[in-house]
């Protein structure tokens, strides 16, 4: 069975060889290279409860990440700043989300297959299978994810 592990600063995808498939380094880069989430976290931190959007986890504010649901890389400046664009995502989630595994379509997680056999996800229970947050206002982002970013099903 596939493996996600979360060691020291890294998060690792392990096949069932124990291979490493994919590693995302999770240290802050928000003072060097993206000077308004600093701004951006206080705001939603204060507004929005310290919960992952995707797994309803709530966590201490340290393990949850600003995450960008269309990708900062390819948003205009003056979307950077948008609410709408940003939910709090711990950090496995993020991980999986920006990297396409997860994506939400029409208010539903959806999970690629590519890793299905992790069973991250109870597709039985409501709370995470129906993500609360999705609404009109940020429904276009995720749309956007989901058409480009997401690692349909086979």
């Amino acid at each position: 069975m596939n493996k996600i592990f979360y060691i020291y600063s890294s998060l690792m995808l392990l096949n069932q060889n124990n291979k490493i498939i994919s590693r995302l380094h999770t240290s802050s880069v928000y003072n060097n290279n993206r000077p308004e989430m600093k701004k951006i976290r206080k705001i939603i931190s204060k507004e929005r409860l310290n919960k992952c959007i995707i797994c309803n986890k709530i966590y201490p504010l340290c393990l949850l990440d600003c995450a960008h649901l269309k990708p900062r890389s390819i948003i205009k400046i003056s979307e950077r700043r948008n609410l709408d664009n940003i939910e709090f995502m711990c950090k496995c989630c993020h991980f999986l989300y920006d990297n396409g595994y997860i994506s939400i379509k029409r208010g539903h997680l959806e999970v690629s297959d590519d890793i299905i056999d992790y069973n991250l996800f109870d597709k039985n229970n409501e709370k995470i299978k129906i993500i609360e947050a999705y609404n009109q206002c940020n429904k276009e982002y995720f749309d956007y994810h989901y058409k480009y970013i997401y690692r349909l099903k086979k």
